[in-house]
Protein backbone atom coordinates (compact mmCIF):
# COMPACT_ATOMS: atom_id res chain seq x y z
CA UNK A 1 0.00 0.00 0.00
CA UNK A 2 1.92 3.33 -0.84
CA UNK A 3 1.61 6.48 0.49
CA UNK A 4 -1.57 7.67 -2.30
CA UNK A 5 -3.73 4.91 -1.20
CA UNK A 6 -3.21 4.88 2.39
CA UNK A 7 -4.24 9.28 2.47
CA UNK A 8 -7.58 7.80 0.00
CA UNK A 9 -8.39 5.80 2.43
CA UNK A 10 -8.14 8.20 5.39
CA UNK A 11 -10.12 11.05 3.37
CA UNK A 12 -12.62 8.40 2.92
CA UNK A 13 -13.64 7.44 6.48
CA UNK A 14 -16.83 6.76 7.35
CA UNK A 15 -19.11 9.89 8.54
CA UNK A 16 -19.93 8.08 11.17
CA UNK A 17 -16.55 6.78 12.31
CA UNK A 18 -15.40 10.52 12.07
CA UNK A 19 -18.40 12.09 13.84
CA UNK A 20 -17.68 9.89 16.48
CA UNK A 21 -14.37 10.87 16.77
CA UNK A 22 -15.27 14.17 17.43
CA UNK A 23 -18.35 13.74 19.89
CA UNK A 24 -15.22 11.61 21.43
CA UNK A 25 -16.12 11.54 25.61
CA UNK A 26 -13.61 11.07 28.06
CA UNK A 27 -12.90 7.53 30.13
CA UNK A 28 -11.40 7.30 33.30
CA UNK A 29 -9.21 4.01 32.87
CA UNK A 30 -8.80 3.65 29.33
CA UNK A 31 -9.21 4.84 25.99
CA UNK A 32 -11.09 3.03 23.49
CA UNK A 33 -8.52 1.98 20.59
CA UNK A 34 -11.26 2.39 17.92
CA UNK A 35 -11.45 6.30 19.12
CA UNK A 36 -7.75 5.97 19.52
CA UNK A 37 -7.18 5.29 15.78
CA UNK A 38 -10.47 7.51 14.50
CA UNK A 39 -8.92 10.47 16.37
CA UNK A 40 -5.19 9.47 14.59
CA UNK A 41 -6.74 9.08 11.41
CA UNK A 42 -8.63 12.42 11.66
CA UNK A 43 -5.98 14.46 12.60
CA UNK A 44 -4.09 13.57 9.15
CA UNK A 45 -7.41 14.34 7.12
CA UNK A 46 -7.76 17.89 8.80
CA UNK A 47 -4.25 18.61 8.22
CA UNK A 48 -3.79 17.17 4.67
CA UNK A 49 -6.42 19.82 3.37
CA UNK A 50 -4.15 22.57 4.72
CA UNK A 51 -0.98 20.99 3.60
CA UNK A 52 -0.83 24.10 1.07
CA UNK A 53 -1.41 27.02 3.02
CA UNK A 54 -0.33 25.06 6.73
CA UNK A 55 -3.47 26.43 7.88
CA UNK A 56 -6.60 25.45 8.30
CA UNK A 57 -9.45 28.06 9.51
CA UNK A 58 -12.23 27.17 11.94
CA UNK A 59 -14.33 28.83 14.18
CA UNK A 60 -14.36 28.80 17.61
CA UNK A 61 -11.13 29.51 18.74
CA UNK A 62 -9.62 31.26 21.88
CA UNK A 63 -7.25 34.19 21.79
CA UNK A 64 -3.64 34.23 20.67
CA UNK A 65 -0.68 35.19 22.16
CA UNK A 66 2.99 34.34 22.51
CA UNK A 67 5.66 33.33 24.68
CA UNK A 68 3.39 30.16 26.75
CA UNK A 69 5.79 28.84 28.55
CA UNK A 70 8.07 32.35 29.28
CA UNK A 71 8.06 31.44 33.24
CA UNK A 72 8.50 28.28 35.04
CA UNK A 73 5.38 26.02 35.96
CA UNK A 74 5.31 25.38 39.93
CA UNK A 75 4.14 21.72 38.62
CA UNK A 76 5.64 20.96 35.15
CA UNK A 77 4.18 17.87 33.42
CA UNK A 78 6.80 17.68 30.73
CA UNK A 79 6.23 17.96 26.69
CA UNK A 80 4.53 15.80 23.86
CA UNK A 81 7.69 13.92 23.02
CA UNK A 82 8.61 13.06 19.29
CA UNK A 83 8.31 9.42 17.99
CA UNK A 84 11.87 7.88 17.44
CA UNK A 85 13.65 4.72 15.75
CA UNK A 86 16.18 2.86 17.57
CA UNK A 87 19.48 1.77 14.81
CA UNK A 88 19.04 3.03 10.77
CA UNK A 89 16.33 4.81 10.32
CA UNK A 90 17.47 6.33 6.50
CA UNK A 91 15.12 6.06 3.70
CA UNK A 92 12.19 6.93 6.10
CA UNK A 93 10.77 10.26 6.14
CA UNK A 94 7.73 11.32 8.86
CA UNK A 95 4.74 13.68 8.58
CA UNK A 96 3.54 14.39 12.43
CA UNK A 97 0.33 15.14 13.51
CA UNK A 98 -0.19 16.22 17.23
CA UNK A 99 -3.68 16.95 18.31
CA UNK A 100 -5.11 18.72 21.42
CA UNK A 101 -8.36 17.43 22.28
CA UNK A 102 -10.16 19.69 25.09
CA UNK A 103 -13.39 17.01 25.67
CA UNK A 104 -12.47 16.13 29.02
CA UNK A 105 -13.10 20.20 29.53
CA UNK A 106 -16.46 19.84 29.24
CA UNK A 107 -18.79 20.68 32.18
CA UNK A 108 -20.84 18.22 33.67
CA UNK A 109 -24.00 18.11 35.93
CA UNK A 110 -23.65 15.97 39.04
CA UNK A 111 -25.33 15.84 42.43
CA UNK A 112 -24.77 14.37 46.22
CA UNK A 113 -26.63 13.62 49.06
CA UNK A 114 -25.77 15.78 52.06
CA UNK A 115 -25.78 15.20 55.72
CA UNK A 116 -29.70 16.59 55.63
CA UNK A 117 -30.90 13.98 52.95
CA UNK A 118 -30.68 17.07 50.67
CA UNK A 119 -29.68 16.37 46.55
CA UNK A 120 -26.85 18.92 46.38
CA UNK A 121 -25.87 19.72 42.47
CA UNK A 122 -22.92 20.70 41.08
CA UNK A 123 -21.00 21.52 37.84
CA UNK A 124 -17.34 19.79 37.48
CA UNK A 125 -15.43 19.26 35.00
CA UNK A 126 -11.28 17.20 34.48
CA UNK A 127 -8.26 19.69 34.03
CA UNK A 128 -6.63 16.98 31.20
CA UNK A 129 -6.42 17.05 27.42
CA UNK A 130 -6.60 13.71 25.26
CA UNK A 131 -3.38 13.85 23.07
CA UNK A 132 -3.31 11.90 19.32
CA UNK A 133 0.14 12.02 18.08
CA UNK A 134 0.13 10.60 14.71
CA UNK A 135 2.74 10.19 12.32
CA UNK A 136 3.17 8.86 8.78
CA UNK A 137 6.35 7.05 7.91
CA UNK A 138 6.84 6.90 3.94
CA UNK A 139 9.48 4.34 3.05
CA UNK A 140 11.26 5.81 -0.11
CA UNK A 141 13.53 2.60 -0.88
CA UNK A 142 12.65 -0.01 -3.11
CA UNK A 143 12.89 -3.05 0.04
CA UNK A 144 10.86 -3.16 2.99
CA UNK A 145 12.29 -1.54 6.10
CA UNK A 146 11.67 -3.38 9.69
CA UNK A 147 11.95 -0.06 12.65
CA UNK A 148 12.14 -0.25 16.22
CA UNK A 149 10.91 2.42 17.03
CA UNK A 150 10.12 4.19 20.64
CA UNK A 151 7.44 6.72 21.66
CA UNK A 152 8.47 8.91 24.58
CA UNK A 153 6.09 10.21 27.41
CA UNK A 154 7.08 12.21 30.50
CA UNK A 155 5.05 10.96 33.19
CA UNK A 156 4.74 9.41 36.77
CA UNK A 157 4.49 5.13 36.59
CA UNK A 158 1.75 5.62 39.39
CA UNK A 159 -0.28 8.16 36.84
CA UNK A 160 -1.44 4.62 35.40
CA UNK A 161 -2.56 2.77 32.49
CA UNK A 162 -5.02 5.95 31.51
CA UNK A 163 -1.91 8.22 31.16
CA UNK A 164 0.18 5.44 29.48
CA UNK A 165 0.83 6.74 25.48
CA UNK A 166 -1.84 3.90 23.55
CA UNK A 167 -0.43 2.75 20.47
CA UNK A 168 -1.72 2.09 16.77
CA UNK A 169 -0.61 1.06 13.52
CA UNK A 170 -2.55 1.49 11.05
CA UNK A 171 -5.43 2.01 12.96
CA UNK A 172 -5.29 -1.36 15.02
CA UNK A 173 -4.34 -1.32 18.76
CA UNK A 174 -1.02 -3.06 18.79
CA UNK A 175 0.97 -4.31 21.84
CA UNK A 176 3.90 -2.14 22.90
CA UNK A 177 6.58 -2.98 25.54
CA UNK A 178 6.85 -0.62 28.52
CA UNK A 179 10.19 0.64 29.09
CA UNK A 180 11.39 2.85 32.21
CA UNK A 181 14.05 5.91 32.47
CA UNK A 182 15.49 6.72 35.41
CA UNK A 183 14.41 9.68 37.83
CA UNK A 184 14.35 12.54 35.52
CA UNK A 185 15.42 15.35 38.08
CA UNK A 186 17.47 15.95 41.51
CA UNK A 187 17.30 16.70 44.51
CA UNK A 188 17.45 20.00 46.41
CA UNK A 189 17.76 21.39 50.46
CA UNK A 190 15.12 21.06 52.65
CA UNK A 191 12.34 24.07 51.88
CA UNK A 192 13.88 27.50 54.21
CA UNK A 193 17.28 26.14 54.68
CA UNK A 194 20.04 28.30 53.37
CA UNK A 195 22.35 25.86 53.05
CA UNK A 196 22.94 23.13 50.00
CA UNK A 197 21.60 19.94 50.52
CA UNK A 198 19.41 16.81 49.42
CA UNK A 199 16.22 16.42 51.44
CA UNK A 200 13.87 17.66 49.13
CA UNK A 201 13.05 15.98 45.65
CA UNK A 202 14.12 18.87 42.46
CA UNK A 203 11.87 17.42 39.87
CA UNK A 204 12.17 18.87 35.86
CA UNK A 205 10.54 22.57 35.78
CA UNK A 206 11.09 23.19 32.74
CA UNK A 207 11.50 21.77 28.93
CA UNK A 208 14.84 22.89 28.97
CA UNK A 209 15.39 20.11 31.70
CA UNK A 210 14.25 17.50 29.04
CA UNK A 211 16.17 18.94 26.46
CA UNK A 212 19.23 18.50 28.56
CA UNK A 213 18.64 15.01 29.88
CA UNK A 214 18.37 13.10 26.38
CA UNK A 215 21.28 15.40 24.99
CA UNK A 216 23.51 12.66 24.54
CA UNK A 217 21.49 9.44 24.19
CA UNK A 218 22.59 8.30 27.45
CA UNK A 219 18.84 8.48 28.98
CA UNK A 220 17.14 6.94 26.30
CA UNK A 221 20.28 3.90 26.61
CA UNK A 222 19.77 3.25 30.60
CA UNK A 223 15.92 2.65 29.88
CA UNK A 224 16.89 0.30 26.99
CA UNK A 225 19.68 -1.48 28.41
CA UNK A 226 19.15 -5.30 29.60
CA UNK A 227 17.79 -6.24 33.16
CA UNK A 228 19.90 -5.59 36.37
CA UNK A 229 21.86 -8.22 38.17
CA UNK A 230 19.81 -8.51 41.33
CA UNK A 231 21.12 -12.07 42.47
CA UNK A 232 23.64 -10.61 45.52
CA UNK A 233 23.09 -12.11 48.54
CA UNK A 234 21.22 -10.59 51.33
CA UNK A 235 20.93 -11.75 54.95
CA UNK A 236 16.64 -11.40 55.95
CA UNK A 237 16.06 -10.32 59.67
CA UNK A 238 12.37 -10.96 60.24
CA UNK A 239 10.83 -9.49 63.34
CA UNK A 240 7.52 -10.96 64.18
CA UNK A 241 4.88 -12.83 66.60
CA UNK A 242 5.25 -9.49 69.16
CA UNK A 243 4.82 -10.55 73.24
CA UNK A 244 3.83 -7.80 75.38
CA UNK A 245 2.73 -7.26 78.76
CA UNK A 246 -0.77 -6.75 80.19
CA UNK A 247 -0.12 -3.48 81.17
CA UNK A 248 1.77 -2.18 77.90
CA UNK A 249 0.89 1.01 76.23
CA UNK A 250 -0.87 1.28 73.00
CA UNK A 251 1.83 3.79 72.13
CA UNK A 252 4.59 0.49 72.82
CA UNK A 253 7.29 -0.18 70.20
CA UNK A 254 9.94 -2.58 69.05
CA UNK A 255 13.58 -1.77 68.06
CA UNK A 256 15.86 -4.29 66.77
CA UNK A 257 19.53 -2.98 67.27
CA UNK A 258 22.61 -3.53 65.88
CA UNK A 259 26.24 -2.05 65.30
CA UNK A 260 26.69 -1.85 61.54
CA UNK A 261 30.15 -1.45 59.37
CA UNK A 262 28.80 0.86 56.44
CA UNK A 263 32.45 -0.04 54.72
CA UNK A 264 31.29 -4.17 55.39
CA UNK A 265 27.55 -4.07 54.84
CA UNK A 266 24.65 -1.92 54.03
CA UNK A 267 21.49 -2.18 55.42
CA UNK A 268 17.58 -1.16 54.69
CA UNK A 269 14.31 -2.21 55.98
CA UNK A 270 10.95 -2.81 55.48
CA UNK A 271 7.62 -2.59 57.57
CA UNK A 272 10.10 -0.53 60.23
CA UNK A 273 8.55 2.66 61.34
CA UNK A 274 11.10 4.38 62.85
CA UNK A 275 14.95 4.36 62.42
CA UNK A 276 17.67 5.78 64.81
CA UNK A 277 21.25 5.85 64.43
CA UNK A 278 24.43 7.16 66.93
CA UNK A 279 27.41 8.52 66.81
CA UNK A 280 28.85 4.68 68.11
CA UNK A 281 27.01 3.32 64.34
CA UNK A 282 24.45 1.76 66.53
CA UNK A 283 21.41 1.58 64.56
CA UNK A 284 18.17 0.91 65.47
CA UNK A 285 14.90 -0.08 63.04
CA UNK A 286 11.40 0.30 64.69
CA UNK A 287 8.06 -1.04 65.11
CA UNK A 288 5.42 0.93 67.25
CA UNK A 289 2.62 -0.99 65.44
CA UNK A 290 2.79 -4.19 67.90
CA UNK A 291 -0.88 -4.68 68.73
CA UNK A 292 -4.49 -4.79 67.05
CA UNK A 293 -5.24 -4.51 63.28
CA UNK A 294 -1.94 -2.53 62.34
CA UNK A 295 0.32 -5.23 63.59
CA UNK A 296 2.95 -6.34 61.25
CA UNK A 297 6.32 -7.60 60.87
CA UNK A 298 9.26 -5.74 59.60
CA UNK A 299 12.51 -6.70 58.03
CA UNK A 300 16.14 -5.94 58.13
CA UNK A 301 17.51 -6.47 55.32
CA UNK A 302 21.93 -6.72 55.28
CA UNK A 303 23.65 -6.84 51.77
CA UNK A 304 27.36 -7.66 51.55
CA UNK A 305 27.84 -9.75 54.57
CA UNK A 306 26.26 -10.17 58.02
CA UNK A 307 25.52 -8.74 61.39
CA UNK A 308 27.99 -9.46 64.36
CA UNK A 309 24.74 -9.06 66.50
CA UNK A 310 21.34 -8.09 67.19
CA UNK A 311 19.40 -7.16 70.34
CA UNK A 312 15.92 -6.28 70.82
CA UNK A 313 14.54 -3.40 72.89
CA UNK A 314 11.30 -2.71 73.53
CA UNK A 315 10.13 0.94 74.62
CA UNK A 316 6.62 2.73 76.49
CA UNK A 317 6.00 4.67 73.60
CA UNK A 318 6.76 5.41 69.88
CA UNK A 319 10.05 7.60 70.40
CA UNK A 320 12.66 4.71 71.99
CA UNK A 321 13.61 7.52 74.64
CA UNK A 322 16.06 6.61 77.38
CA UNK A 323 13.69 5.64 80.62
CA UNK A 324 10.80 4.25 78.74
CA UNK A 325 12.30 0.99 78.87
CA UNK A 326 9.98 -2.19 79.00
CA UNK A 327 10.24 -6.03 78.38
CA UNK A 328 8.69 -6.81 75.09
CA UNK A 329 9.65 -9.49 73.42
CA UNK A 330 9.71 -10.83 69.66
CA UNK A 331 10.53 -14.05 67.30
CA UNK A 332 13.64 -12.94 64.89
CA UNK A 333 13.86 -15.26 61.48
CA UNK A 334 17.05 -14.91 59.92
CA UNK A 335 17.00 -16.33 56.12
CA UNK A 336 19.44 -15.96 53.30
CA UNK A 337 17.42 -14.59 49.63
CA UNK A 338 18.65 -12.70 46.61
CA UNK A 339 18.48 -8.32 46.38
CA UNK A 340 15.85 -9.10 43.54
CA UNK A 341 13.74 -11.46 45.54
CA UNK A 342 14.18 -9.19 49.28
CA UNK A 343 12.55 -6.06 46.62
CA UNK A 344 10.58 -7.96 44.85
CA UNK A 345 8.84 -9.15 48.53
CA UNK A 346 8.35 -5.66 49.23
CA UNK A 347 6.78 -4.65 46.22
CA UNK A 348 4.54 -7.26 46.49
CA UNK A 349 3.46 -6.53 49.92
CA UNK A 350 3.38 -2.61 49.37
CA UNK A 351 1.09 -2.74 45.80
CA UNK A 352 -1.65 -5.03 48.03
CA UNK A 353 -1.63 -2.55 51.09
CA UNK A 354 -2.05 0.18 48.69
CA UNK A 355 -5.19 -2.22 46.96
CA UNK A 356 -6.40 -2.25 50.51
CA UNK A 357 -6.98 0.85 51.18
CA UNK A 358 -8.14 2.15 47.73
CA UNK A 359 -9.60 -0.09 45.46
CA UNK A 360 -9.45 2.74 42.64
CA UNK A 361 -5.70 2.97 42.91
CA UNK A 362 -3.80 2.14 39.95
CA UNK A 363 -0.90 -0.29 40.25
CA UNK A 364 2.15 0.26 38.38
CA UNK A 365 2.23 -3.70 37.65
CA UNK A 366 -1.21 -3.03 35.06
CA UNK A 367 1.57 -0.79 33.28
CA UNK A 368 5.13 -2.06 33.91
CA UNK A 369 6.21 -5.95 33.63
CA UNK A 370 6.81 -6.54 37.53
CA UNK A 371 11.07 -7.84 37.05
CA UNK A 372 10.94 -3.96 35.59
CA UNK A 373 8.99 -2.47 38.48
CA UNK A 374 11.73 -4.07 41.28
CA UNK A 375 14.54 -2.87 38.27
CA UNK A 376 13.21 0.30 38.89
CA UNK A 377 12.97 0.11 42.56
CA UNK A 378 17.01 -0.71 42.78
CA UNK A 379 17.97 1.67 40.60
CA UNK A 380 16.54 4.30 43.03
CA UNK A 381 18.11 2.26 45.42
CA UNK A 382 21.37 2.00 44.02
CA UNK A 383 21.34 5.70 43.05
CA UNK A 384 20.20 7.38 46.02
CA UNK A 385 19.29 5.23 48.47
CA UNK A 386 21.79 3.29 50.86
CA UNK A 387 23.82 1.28 48.16
CA UNK A 388 25.04 4.63 46.83
CA UNK A 389 28.37 5.54 47.67
CA UNK A 390 26.67 8.87 48.60
CA UNK A 391 23.01 8.44 49.47
CA UNK A 392 20.46 11.77 49.52
CA UNK A 393 19.95 12.88 53.13
CA UNK A 394 16.13 12.13 51.96
CA UNK A 395 16.92 8.77 52.28
CA UNK A 396 19.42 8.15 54.77
CA UNK A 397 16.95 5.98 57.24
CA UNK A 398 17.27 2.91 54.24
CA UNK A 399 13.54 2.48 54.69
CA UNK A 400 12.41 0.87 51.21
CA UNK A 401 8.78 2.74 51.79
CA UNK A 402 10.65 5.60 51.05
CA UNK A 403 12.26 4.54 48.51
CA UNK A 404 8.68 3.35 46.66
CA UNK A 405 8.20 6.77 45.73
CA UNK A 406 10.34 6.30 42.53
CA UNK A 407 7.30 5.00 41.35
CA UNK A 408 5.89 8.70 41.21
CA UNK A 409 8.90 10.89 40.39
CA UNK A 410 8.57 11.99 36.79
CA UNK A 411 10.59 10.22 34.27
CA UNK A 412 10.59 9.40 30.57
CA UNK A 413 9.22 6.36 29.62
CA UNK A 414 9.31 4.59 26.63
CA UNK A 415 6.72 2.32 24.43
CA UNK A 416 8.57 -0.08 22.30
CA UNK A 417 7.42 -1.38 19.07
CA UNK A 418 8.45 -2.81 16.07
CA UNK A 419 6.87 -2.24 12.42
CA UNK A 420 7.52 -2.83 8.55
CA UNK A 421 6.85 -0.40 6.28
CA UNK A 422 6.81 -1.75 2.32
CA UNK A 423 8.93 -0.83 -0.14
CA UNK A 424 7.92 2.59 -1.23
CA UNK A 425 4.83 2.47 0.71
CA UNK A 426 3.75 4.23 4.33
CA UNK A 427 2.46 3.34 7.50
CA UNK A 428 0.79 5.55 10.27
CA UNK A 429 1.50 5.48 13.54
CA UNK A 430 -0.37 7.17 16.07
CA UNK A 431 -0.15 7.28 19.97
CA UNK A 432 -2.87 8.58 22.60
CA UNK A 433 -2.78 9.66 25.99
CA UNK A 434 -4.93 11.59 28.71
CA UNK A 435 -2.28 14.81 29.32
CA UNK A 436 -2.42 16.69 32.94
CA UNK A 437 -1.57 20.12 32.88
CA UNK A 438 0.83 21.85 33.84
CA UNK A 439 -0.03 24.66 36.39
CA UNK A 440 0.65 27.10 38.99
CA UNK A 441 -1.18 26.18 42.33
CA UNK A 442 -3.82 28.60 43.34
CA UNK A 443 -2.29 31.58 44.79
CA UNK A 444 0.63 30.65 43.10
CA UNK A 445 1.31 34.26 41.62
CA UNK A 446 0.26 35.14 37.47
CA UNK A 447 -1.62 33.12 35.68
CA UNK A 448 -2.68 30.66 38.26
CA UNK A 449 -6.30 29.41 37.72
CA UNK A 450 -4.67 28.60 33.74
CA UNK A 451 -2.82 25.09 32.42
CA UNK A 452 -0.44 24.94 30.15
CA UNK A 453 0.28 22.57 27.77
CA UNK A 454 3.93 21.79 25.19
CA UNK A 455 5.07 19.76 22.79
CA UNK A 456 9.21 19.89 21.92
CA UNK A 457 9.46 18.83 17.83
CA UNK A 458 12.44 16.47 17.13
CA UNK A 459 14.20 15.76 21.05
CA UNK A 460 15.54 13.02 20.63
CA UNK A 461 14.25 11.66 17.51
CA UNK A 462 16.46 10.52 15.20
CA UNK A 463 13.44 10.62 11.87
CA UNK A 464 13.65 12.84 9.65
CA UNK A 465 10.68 14.85 9.29
CA UNK A 466 9.00 16.45 6.74
CA UNK A 467 6.39 17.99 7.90
CA UNK A 468 5.27 18.51 11.27
CA UNK A 469 1.50 20.04 12.44
CA UNK A 470 -0.94 20.67 15.33
CA UNK A 471 -4.75 21.04 15.66
CA UNK A 472 -7.24 21.54 18.73
CA UNK A 473 -10.40 19.55 18.66
CA UNK A 474 -13.39 20.76 21.00
CA UNK A 475 -11.58 24.18 21.61
CA UNK A 476 -15.29 25.78 22.76
CA UNK A 477 -14.62 24.46 26.02
CA UNK A 478 -11.50 26.23 26.68
CA UNK A 479 -10.35 30.08 26.58
CA UNK A 480 -7.06 30.03 24.67
CA UNK A 481 -4.98 32.63 26.18
CA UNK A 482 -1.44 32.85 25.35
CA UNK A 483 0.43 30.49 22.80
CA UNK A 484 3.41 30.83 20.66
CA UNK A 485 1.73 27.25 18.04
CA UNK A 486 0.37 30.34 16.20
CA UNK A 487 -3.70 29.21 17.08
CA UNK A 488 -5.33 32.06 16.94
CA UNK A 489 -9.54 33.14 17.67
CA UNK A 490 -9.80 35.86 15.40
CA UNK A 491 -8.74 34.55 11.78
CA UNK A 492 -10.14 31.06 13.30
CA UNK A 493 -6.81 28.91 13.35
CA UNK A 494 -7.11 25.66 14.74
CA UNK A 495 -4.57 23.85 12.67
CA UNK A 496 -0.82 24.93 12.14
CA UNK A 497 2.44 24.01 10.01
CA UNK A 498 4.93 23.69 13.09
CA UNK A 499 8.83 24.53 12.17
CA UNK A 500 10.56 21.30 13.10
CA UNK A 501 13.78 23.42 13.44
CA UNK A 502 12.10 25.34 16.36
CA UNK A 503 12.52 23.07 19.16
CA UNK A 504 9.59 23.90 21.95
CA UNK A 505 6.00 25.23 21.08
CA UNK A 506 3.62 25.80 24.45
CA UNK A 507 0.00 27.02 25.16
CA UNK A 508 -1.70 27.98 28.13
CA UNK A 509 -5.68 27.46 28.33
CA UNK A 510 -8.76 28.43 31.17
CA UNK A 511 -11.49 26.81 31.20
CA UNK A 512 -14.49 28.48 30.08
CA UNK A 513 -17.03 30.25 32.52
CA UNK A 514 -20.37 28.73 33.21
CA UNK A 515 -23.04 30.15 31.18
CA UNK A 516 -25.66 31.64 33.79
Amino acid sequence: MNAETIFAALTALDDALVLEAERHTFQKKRLWPRVAAAAAALALVVTAAGVGTGRIRLPGLGSSGHNANGDLYQSYEGPVFPLTAVGDASGVTTERTTTFDFSPYEQTEKSYVNGKGEIVTYHAYRAEAIVTDAYLLTNGTDVDRTLTLLYPAALRLYDGEAYLPALTVDGAATAAEVLAGPYAGGFTAAWGSREAGTANLSEPASWETYRDLLADGSYQASALAALPDLSQPVVVYRIDDYILPADAPEAASLQFRAVVDDARVRTFSYGANSFHRDAEERLGYGNGALTGAYARPFYVFVLGGDLAGYALQGYANSGAHAGTECEIGATVTRSETTLGAALGMALDDHQARRAALDEDDASILSILPRERAVACLAEHLRAYGVLSDAPMERYFAGMLEDMMECFWVRRVIYRRLTVTIPARGSVTVAAQMLRHPSANYPGGGRDASTQGYDLVTTLGSTLTFTAQRAALVHAEEVALLENDFGFDREGGVAVVTLDPAREHYGLRVRKNAAEP
